[in-house]
C-alpha cells in the first residue's frame, strides 16, 4: 500500500483527541483503559496518524509512528471507530478486550486525491485538466520563499532565481513564453484573492536621485555594455511564510486556466493555506540556525598582475604613465561574510464541531553574504472557520507580513568589489574612507593617473539603503447550503501592499554633500466573488456546476523624492537637503469585472467532459474591445472502468486519458495601465535657467500615443495527456503534450513620423509554445522499517515566432540598447549574434565571421547597416533550456529521515557578462580584471583566446570618426565570445533528520522531538566557466534572461534545525 499516504496524513491531520460532546449518563459499568495498534491489512507495516476514539463519546488518540494507540474511560458495549486517509472506516465493538489489533484495508474510491481548482475543489481522478499539486511537506524548510522551494518540482514549470542577494526577484514561466513585452509570470491566487505576484510591475524599487550619469574620461566606452542600475527588484512572494501553506497547485492547460480568463495564458498558481482540524489543540514549535557562503567567487588579479597589464596598455597607447603597487587590497574578502539565518516558527491550531483555527507566528531573520546587507520577515496568520449550523459557514484566512529588506546594496557592493582596483586602499590614513580621484584632481588621491575607479564598495555596504513592506493578505467569506446538493459562497478578498525604502549616499569627492532618496508606494487591491455550486450524483451520473461572478480592482500610488547638498552625512532626512525634488508621484488604477461559469460531468465512473467560459471586462481596453469571452471544453476517459481492462487489474489500478482545448487572455500584456490611450506629460526640460515654454504656455510631449483598435492577445491551447497508477499505487506516471498559439502580440512598433510619434503599442504577430511533460513519483522500497520513495520529472518546451510586423524581426531593449531579437521562425530567447572566431595564432588579432563566410579582424559590430540590422549576426542559441526538471528520494529508517532532490535544465545559453567585464581594459575605470587575461597573447604561435592588448579589434577606431574613443568590441554583448552553455545538475537541498518518540517525550508532555541538518547548493555540476549558471541580471523578466552580470550568486549553506510537536 502507498505508505506515503500515511506519513501525510501524520501531518496534515492535528491530534484528533475529541472531547466529549455529550453528557452520558452514569452506569454500573465500571470505564475501563485500552492499548492497541493500528496496521496495514496487507503489509503489516504499523499505521501512524490514524484517529481512533469511542463512537459514543468522542473520546479519543490518534496512532503514533509506530501505530499504536491508547484510549481511556471506555465501557463494554461501546464502539470503537478507526479512520485514516486511503483506508475504509473499521468499527469494533468493545467487550472488555485490553488489546486490540486494527487491521485497516485500502479504500481504493478514498484514495481519490482531493485538488484545488479555480473557486472550488474536484476529486484528481475526475480532473480532465492538466494540474500539478505540491504539499506542504515538500516546500516546507527548504527555501524562504515558497517559489524558491518549486524549483525542479513541477513538471512544465521553469523556475530561475535571478540572484543571491536576499529578498531578490524570482522568475517563473510556465510551459515556456506567453508575450512578447510582459514577463511571462503566472497570476497568484492565496486563498482565492489574486495577489500582487512576481513581475517588475509594483516590485520594482528604484533608489537612483534622478541624475544624468556623466560620461568617460578619454570617450572610451563598451559598445552595447552594461551598467548596473540603481534599483533593485523584490520578490513579493517573501512575505508568505512557507510553513503557512498547505498545498500548491498550478493551473496549466486551457481547461484550468480560463475559469481565470484574461489573466490565465500566463498559467495560474493556488495557494491554499492551512486550516485547524477537530481535536485538541496542537501545538508546533522550532528554531533553525543556518550559516552560508557564496557558491563561488571569480579569480582575479592582484595588484602586481594588475599594474602589469594597464601599464603595458597604456604605453602601448602612447602614455608612459605607471600605475603603483603600493596597495594590495582584496575588496572582495572585505565585503563577503558569512551569512547566517535565524529562523524561529510557532503554530497552534485545533478546532470543536462547529469551530476550527490555525493561528502561526514566523520570524526570518537573513544576515546576507555581504556585510550589513540583512532582511529580516515577521510574519502572522489567523484562519477561523466558524459553522453555528450545517447550513451556514463563516470564516478569514488572514496574513499580516512585515518585510524589512536592507539589500538592496548588496548586488552593487559585489559588483564594485570584484571591479574595484586592487592598488587602491580601503582608508584614507585618518579613517576616513578612500576615494579615488580622476587626474587632475587631488593628486593625493589619484594613485592611477590615468584613470580609476571611483567608488568604494566598503563604504557603499555600510550606507543607508532600505526598503520596509508591510502586507496583509485577507479574505472574508461567507457560505450557505440551503440544499445538500447546492452552496452558495460569497468572499472579499483584500491584498494590501504597501512600501517605504529610503537611501542615502555619503559624500564623496564626486558627489560633495551626499544624496538622498526617499519613496513611498501604496497598492491595494480588492476582489469580491459570488459562486454558486451545484453538486448532484446519482446511480451513474455526477454534475458538478459552478456559476460566479468577480469584480477586481487595483490602486497603485507611488512617489520618490530626492535630495543633494547635505551638511553633514548623520543627516537623513530629506527635508535637511540643500536641493530637494519630486522625481516621481502618480497614482494610476484598473480594473477587471467577470462572469464565468464551468462544469463537469461523470458518467458511470468512466466518461468524464468539462466546459468551461469566462467573460471579462478590461479598464486597460477601450470600449469597443473592453470585453472578451474565454471558453474552454475537456474530456476524459477511465479506461480501467472498462470490462475489457479486467485482466490488467492486478497491476494497472487506474488509467485515464484526457483532453481539453481552449482561449485564455493576457490583458495586460503591454505593462501599462491604459494601454490604448494616448498619454501626454509636461515638458520640463530648462533653457537658460526657465521651464521650456511656448508663447507662456508649458508644453507637452507624447509620451504613449492612443491606438482604440488595441485588442486583446489571446492564446489558443491544446492539452492530450493521460494519468496512470500502477502496482497498488507504488507507481503513478502523468503524462503531457500541449500545444499553445498566441495571437496579437502586444508591441511597441514603428509608425511614419508625421502621425507626430515614432512607435505605437499594436497588435504585431502571433507565437507558438509545444511541449511534453512527465512525472513519475512511486515508491521504490518498503518494508517494517523502511520507506523509500522518488519522484522525477521533465519536460521539453519549444517556442517559435510565427509573425511578426512586416520586417520579420524586431529588437528587444533594456537600458536603450539591443539585448535581444525577436525573428519570425526562432524562440524568442535567442541570441542573434556576432560570430567570434576566435584568436589568430600568428598576430594576436581576434578573428570575426561575416555573412559570405570570410574571416576579418575588422569587428563586424563596426560596419553596423542601418537598412539591414541582423547583417552578419547569426542565431546562437537560446537562453531557455532544451528540457529541464529534477528529481528527489526520500528515505526513512524507523525514526532515521534522509531527503535529498536535485534539479537541472540542460541546452540552455547563458552571456557570460562577469567574463567579459573582467577583460575589459580600455575604460577610464581601470576595473579588476580576471587571472585568465595573464594568458593573453604575446608571441606569433601562442595559442590562446584572449587576444593581444593591443589587438587589431580593441584599438579600431572608426574611419569615419577617427578622433573618437575606443568602442570595445571584443566585450560587447552582442557577439558571442562569452555566450557559454549552461547547463546544469545541481543537489537542491539534502536533509538527515531523526524523529524522538520515546517515553522520554511523553513525559515531557510531547508528541515529538525532530533534529536535522540540511544542505543546500552544496554540488553543481556544470560546464559554465562563471560562477553561478541559474543567475539572471534582470530579475524576473523572461524575455531578457540569459545574462550573467557579475550577478550575485547563490548561496551555498548548512542549516541546524529543531522542531517539536506537542
Amino acid at each position: 500500500m502507498h505508505k506515503a499516504l500515511y506519513i501525510i496524513g501524520l501531518w496534515l491531520l492535528t491530534t484528533i483527541n475529541l472531547t466529549a460532546q455529550e453528557t452520558v449518563k452514569a452506569t454500573t459499568l465500571q470505564p475501563a483503559t485500552v492499548k492497541g495498534v493500528v496496521i496495514d491489512s496487507e503489509t503489516g507495516l504499523p499505521i501512524p496518524g490514524a484517529n481512533v476514539y469511542i463512537k459514543e463519546t468522542m473520546r479519543g488518540d490518534v496512532s503514533n509512528m509506530e501505530g499504536e494507540f491508547h484510549i481511556l474511560q471506555i465501557q463494554e458495549g461501546q464502539t470503537i471507530c478507526i479512520s485514516c486517509i486511503g483506508c475504509k472506516d473499521q468499527y469494533i465493538l468493545f467487550e472488555g478486550q485490553e488489546y486490540i489489533k486494527a487491521e485497516l484495508i485500502e479504500d481504493v474510491v478514498a484514495l481519490g486525491e482531493v485538488v484545488t481548482v479555480g473557486y472550488g475543489v474536484q476529486e484528481r481522478r475526475d480532473l480532465t485538466g492538466a494540474v500539478s499539486k505540491i504539499t506542504s511537506e515538500e516546500i516546507s524548510g527548504i527555501a524562504p520563499s515558497f517559489d524558491n522551494a518549486l524549483v525542479g518540482k513541477v513538471a512544465g514549470v521553469n523556475v530561475n532565481l535571478s540572484s543571491g542577494a536576499p529578498g531578490s526577484a524570482t522568475s517563473i514561466t510556465i510551459r515556456g513564453l506567453s508575450s512578447l513585452n510582459a514577463d511571462s509570470n503566472p497570476l497568484f491566487v492565496i486563498d482565492g484573492v489574486p495577489v500582487y505576484g512576481t513581475g517588475k510591475g509594483v516590485n520594482n524599487h528604484d533608489f537612483g536621485n534622478g541624475s544624468v550619469a556623466g560620461g568617460t574620461i578619454g570617450g572610451n566606452a563598451v559598445s552595447n555594455g552594461y551598467s548596473q542600475q540603481p534599483e533593485f527588484e523584490r520578490n513579493p512572494l517573501a512575505a508568505l511564510n512557507p510553513d503557512d501553506i498547505e498545498s500548491i497547485e498550478i493551473l496549466k492547460d486551457a481547461f484550468s486556466t480560463a475559469i481565470y480568463g484574461s489573466r490565465g495564458a500566463a498559467g495560474v498558481i493556488l495557494v491554499t493555506t492551512k486550516k485547524g482540524k477537530k481535536g485538541k489543540p496542537q501545538i508546533n514549535i522550532g528554531h533553525s540556525v543556518e550559516i552560508s557562503q557564496p557558491m563561488g567567487t571569480p579569480d582575479l588579479l592582484n595588484a602586481n598582475e594588475f599594474s602589469d597589464i594597464y601599464t603595458r596598455f597604456n604605453r602601448s597607447q602612447g602614455d608612459s604613465d605607471v600605475f603603483p603597487t603600493t596597495h594590495n587590497t582584496d575588496w572582495l574578502d572585505q565585503v563577503i561574510q558569512t551569512g547566517v539565518v535565524q529562523e524561529t516558527r510557532a503554530s497552534v491550531s485545533g478546532g470543536t464541531d462547529n469551530t476550527s483555527y490555525y493561528i502561526s507566528y514566523n520570524r526570518y531573520d537573513q544576515q546576507g553574504y555581504i556585510i550589513n546587507q540583512d532582511f529580516l520577515r515577521n510574519s502572522i496568520r489567523t484562519n477561523f472557520d466558524f459553522s453555528p449550523a450545517e447550513w451556514i459557514n463563516f470564516g478569514t484566512n488572514s496574513s499580516f507580513a512585515i518585510v524589512d529588506n536592507a539589500a538592496l546594496n548588496s548586488q552593487s557592493v559585489y559588483r564594485d568589489a570584484i571591479m574595484m582596483s586592487p592598488n587602491l586602499p580601503i582608508y584614507n590614513s585618518d579613517g576616513s574612507y578612500f576615494f579615488h580621484t580622476p587626474r587632475g584632481s587631488n593628486f593625493e588621491n589619484n594613485i592611477n593617473t590615468i584613470s580609476g575607479h571611483l567608488g568604494n564598495p566598503v563604504a557603499t555596504a555600510n550606507e543607508d539603503n532600505n526598503v520596509k513592506d508591510t502586507r496583509v493578505i485577507s479574505n472574508f467569506y461567507a457560505e450557505l447550503k440551503p440544499l445538500p446538493w447546492m452552496r452558495f459562497k460569497s468572499e472579499i478578498g483584500l491584498d494590501i501592499y504597501n512600501t517605504k525604502s529610503y537611501n542615502r549616499n555619503i559624500a564623496t569627492p564626486q558627489n560633495p554633500g551626499g544624496t538622498g532618496t526617499s519613496s513611498s508606494n501604496q497598492n491595494l487591491k480588492y476582489v469580491v466573488n459570488n459562486v454558486l455550486t451545484l453538486r448532484k450524483h446519482t446511480d451513474d451520473h455526477l454534475l458538478n456546476a459552478i456559476i460566479g461572478q468577480s469584480f477586481e480592482t487595483s490602486e497603485e500610488s507611488r512617489m520618490r523624492v530626492t535630495g543633494t547638498g547635505f551638511f553633514d552625512d548623520n543627516e537623513k532626512s530629506i527635508q535637511s537637503a540643500t536641493d530637494k525634488r519630486v522625481l516621481d508621484a502618480i497614482t494610476q488604477e484598473w480594473a477587471v469585472v467577470s462572469y464565468f461559469t464551468r462544469l463537469n460531468y461523470r458518467y458511470k465512473n468512466r466518461y468524464l467532459a468539462g466546459f468551461t467560459y469566462r467573460i471579462d471586462g478590461s479598464s486597460r481596453f477601450s470600449k469597443n474591445e473592453r470585453y472578451r469571452g474565454f471558453p474552454s471544453l475537456s474530456a476524459g476517459w477511465i479506461l480501467t472502468e472498462e470490462r475489457f481492462m479486467d485482466n490488467s487489474q492486478s497491476w494497472l489500478n487506474e488509467f485515464k486519458i484526457r483532453t481539453s482545448y481552449g482561449l485564455t487572455g493576457l490583458d495586460g500584456s503591454f505593462g501599462g495601465y491604459y494601454g490604448n490611450q494616448g498619454q501626454w506629460t509636461r515638458d520640463n526640460r530648462t533653457v537658460n535657467g526657465g521651464t521650456l515654454m511656448y508663447n507662456g504656455v508649458p508644453l507637452l510631449f507624447n509620451s504613449q500615443s492612443v491606438n482604440p483598435n488595441l485588442e486583446w492577445e489571446t492564446t489558443t491551447s491544446f492539452d492530450l495527456g493521460f494519468d496512470a497508477s500502477l502496482f497498488n499505487g507504488k507507481l503513478d506516471i502523468t503524462f503531457d503534450y500541449f500545444y499553445k498559439r498566441t495571437n496579437n502580440l502586444l508591441a511597441n512598433d514603428l509608425v511614419p513620423l508625421y502621425m507626430g510619434w515614432s512607435s505605437q503599442q499594436q497588435n504585431v504577430g502571433d507565437m507558438k509554445n509545444e511541449g511534453l511533460e512527465l512525472l513519475v513519483n512511486g515508491t521504490i522500497y518498503q518494508n517494517r522499517d523502511w520507506l523509500w520513495t522518488g519522484s522525477f520529472n521533465i519536460s521539453r518546451i519549444k517556442d517559435k515566432l510565427l509573425r511578426l510586423n512586416e520586417a520579420g524581426y524586431q529588437m528587444a531593449e533594456s537600458q536603450g540598447l539591443e539585448r535581444k531579437v525577436f525573428v519570425v521562425g526562432e524562440s524568442l530567447n535567442q541570441f542573434y549574434m556576432y560570430d567570434w572566431v576566435g584568436v589568430d595564432p600568428l598576430t594576436g588579432n581576434p578573428m570575426w565571421r561575416y555573412d559570405d563566410g570570410s574571416i576579418s579582424d575588422v569587428p563586424p559590430q563596426a560596419v553596423f547597416d542601418e537598412d539591414n540590422p541582423l547583417a552578419n549576426r547569426v542565431s546562437s542559441g537560446s537562453s531557455m533550456p532544451d528540457f529541464y526538471g529534477g528529481f528527489s528520494n526520500n528515505i526513512r529508517y524507523k525514526n532515521w529521515e534522509l531527503n535529498f532532490a536535485f534539479s537541472y535544465s540542460v541546452g540552455q545559453k547563458l552571456y557570460n557578462g562577469t567574463q567579459a567585464t573582467l577583460m575589459t581594459y580600455t575604460l577610464t575605470d581601470a576595473n579588476n580584471l580576471s587571472s585568465d587575461m595573464l594568458d593573453y597573447w604575446k608571441i606569433p604561435g601562442h595559442q590562446t583566446d584572449v587576444p593581444k592588448l593591443d589587438n587589431a579589434t580593441t584599438v579600431y577606431r572608426n574611419p569615419q570618426w577617427p578622433g573618437s574613443g575606443l568602442n570595445g568590441y571584443d566585450v560587447s554583448r552582442l557577439n558571442n565570445r562569452f555566450l557559454e552553455d549552461a547547463s546544469y545538475l545541481r543537489l537542491r537541498n539534502i536533509t538527515l533528520g531523526y524523529s524522538f518518540k520515546n517515553d522520554w517525550v511523553r513525559k515531557l508532555y510531547m508528541e515529538r522531538i525532530r533534529v536535522y541538518v540540511q544542505g543546500s547548493n552544496l554540488l553543481t555540476f556544470t560546464g559554465y566557466t562563471g560562477i553561478d549558471p541559474e543567475v539572471s541580471a534582470y530579475g524576473s523578466s523572461a524575455i531578457l534572461s540569459g545574462y550573467d552580470e557579475i550577478t550575485m550568486p547563490q548561496a551555498k549553506s548548512v542549516k541546524f534545525g529543531i522542531d517539536i510537536s506537542f
